[in-house]
């Protein structure tokens, strides 16, 4: 394609402001094109979208105004003010915000946990007036009034609830603010502002392949060589690249026993399983697991902390070791891949957020077994409605083993893609390295993609998509959007406050699970 066709079209693609390594490790997650505004270009063909994410100059904000009025979009957060007053926005202290709002932008999100303060519009239409959008000369602005790029470098966290059935709600340590959904809540209105536009919204897609991935994990912790065997042997006659993060210590004595797991992959958990704030002890421990495992010719290429527990110590120590991937809850949960910033700098280690229930949680409410298989069908059910990354993780010691027999032999029939978690981080750092060019011509209707080495997905509403691995020249309205989300069934307000009653219950169950754990 040639300069001149590029000219008229609208290229699909985010201006930034101020691209600090936050706005990139989030806008990385998105999978959107992006790129720091150049105000000596042409606004209205270069961008799609803009974030209000810094400061500007008068001339700058007078291009800004312009793009806007010509009929571009912004987003602005209540850091930095562009086009909503302090008349307008009040701020409060906000543990969880509701989605009242019946818009099909944000119908997948029933509400967000912040625990933290936040900006809202007097309008209340979207989330308590969180959101807003409004028309401004032909184009649109929208507001959002937390700003996403907190969730990289927010290190908080505590004891949740996930809901299942009254009295046996499993718990378990996990970031406090829900990362997941203020990145969907972002994506969100991303694509609202392009749809309103006419345009389309166009990402890189989350899986190497058209189906969503699948990982499973296990923590070996104190795992026998009987019960290690029994998973061993159900995911190889499956198919099914189980990655194992390695309690060193209760193995010592036959880590050899690992070097038939050709299929399947060995990640470190540490020598011992302990924890600490120190980042002598926790280097420590990770050389001493590492340096063992070497000696037997295992390699790890990921680790993740006993107990879930990341912390900026823990970062630090990472640094000094060539992982490729880590996986902590207490940092994210349920998500897609995420690169934290620690001390202003992206971090080297990519966070791999899973699913934080497993038996356990479910046996410590004394839930039988054969009901532990409806809370898991449900976390299935709907990771498959939204095409979302299934991440699913058990302990050899644990009861309920026999559920994840009976998940892999329908697993790829479900329509997910199972992947060892290198493969997959190698998968999404190269979705990171990798950029693509999509324009739009607004007067022939026509986008135009060349061909990528990423697959993207292509959306012109909030109900479907489709995935391309070798780009397009087609009009909007020809392309098949064959994909489409399958309806979730929402917790409704009593059932979300029901999770966050009874606090004093969640701390004390945080004060004995401090007390019953392991210090290095």
């Amino acid at each position: 394609m040639d300069q001149g066709e590029i000219d008229f079209m609208i290229r699909i693609q985010i201006g930034v402001i101020d691209l600090t390594p936050s706005c990139r490790s989030l806008l990385d997650q998105i999978g959107c094109e992006y790129a720091k505004i150049n105000f000596r270009k042409n606004l209205s063909q270069e961008f799609s979208l803009i974030l209000l994410n810094g400061s500007v100059t008068k001339p700058e904000f007078n291009q800004i105004n312009k793009y806007v009025n010509d009929g571009g979009a912004t987003i602005e957060f209540s850091s930095f003010r562009f086009f909503y007053g302090n008349n307008e926005l009040s701020k409060k202290y906000r543990k969880l915000i509701f989605n009242e709002s019946e818009s099909a932008a944000f119908s997948h999100l029933s509400h967000i946990e912040f625990y933290s303060k936040v900006a809202l519009h007097s309008d209340k239409s979207f989330f308590d007036g969180l959101i807003h959008i409004s028309a401004k000369g032909n184009g649109v602005s929208g507001f959002m009034g937390y700003n996403p790029e907190q969730i990289t470098n927010d290190f908080r966290y505590h004891r949740k609830r996930f809901f299942f059935k009254e009295s046996h709600h499993p718990d378990e340590m996990v970031s406090k603010t829900d990362k997941k959904a203020v990145s969907e809540l972002l994506t969100s209105l991303m694509k609202e502002l392009h749809f309103r536009r006419d345009l389309p919204f166009v990402t890189k897609w989350t899986s190497p392949v058209h189906d969503p991935v699948f990982t499973f994990r296990i923590d070996s912790d104190f795992g026998t060589k009987e019960s290690i065997d029994r998973i061993y042997r159900s995911a190889e006659a499956n198919d099914i690249p189980v990655t194992w993060f390695l309690h060193v210590k209760a193995h010592e004595d036959w880590l050899d026993y690992f070097k038939r797991f050709k299929s399947q992959e060995i990640a470190l958990h540490g020598y011992e399983h302990g924890h600490s704030r120190s980042t002598y002890q926790l280097y420590d421990n990770i050389e001493r697991g590492l340096q063992l495992l070497r000696d037997h010719q295992l390699d790890p290429m990921g680790y993740c902390a006993p107990y879930g527990i990341w912390s900026e110590e823990l970062a630090t120590v990472l640094e000094k070791f060539d992982f490729q991937y880590t996986s902590e809850f207490t940092f994210s949960f349920d998500g897609i891949p995420l690169h934290p910033v620690v001390n202003g700098q992206i971090s080297t280690k990519i966070q791999i957020p899973i699913h934080p229930v497993c038996t356990g949680s479910l046996s410590r409410k004394r839930v039988p077994v054969d009901e532990m298989e409806v809370y898991f069908d449900g976390v299935i059910k709907k990771k498959k409605a939204r095409f979302e990354a299934l991440m699913l993780y058990h302990h050899p010691m644990q009861p309920g083993f026999k559920l994840f027999e009976s998940m892999f032999t329908k697993i790829r029939k479900l329509g997910f893609h199972p992947i060892s978690y290198s493969d997959f981080s190698s998968f999404w750092n190269n979705r990171i390295r990798s950029s693509f060019y999509a324009g739009f011509d607004p007067h022939t209707g026509i986008l135009t993609i060349p061909e990528t080495d990423t697959p993207l997905c292509i959306m012109a509403d909030h109900n479907s998509f489709t995935i391309t691995d070798s780009g397009l020249n087609k009009k909007l309205n020809s392309i098949d959007f064959k994909y489409r989300f399958g309806n979730i069934e929402h917790l409704n307000r009593t059932q979300v406050n029901s999770l966050h009653s009874d606090t004093i219950s969640l701390i004390k169950t945080s004060i004995l699970d401090w007390k019953n754990r392991i210090k290095l």
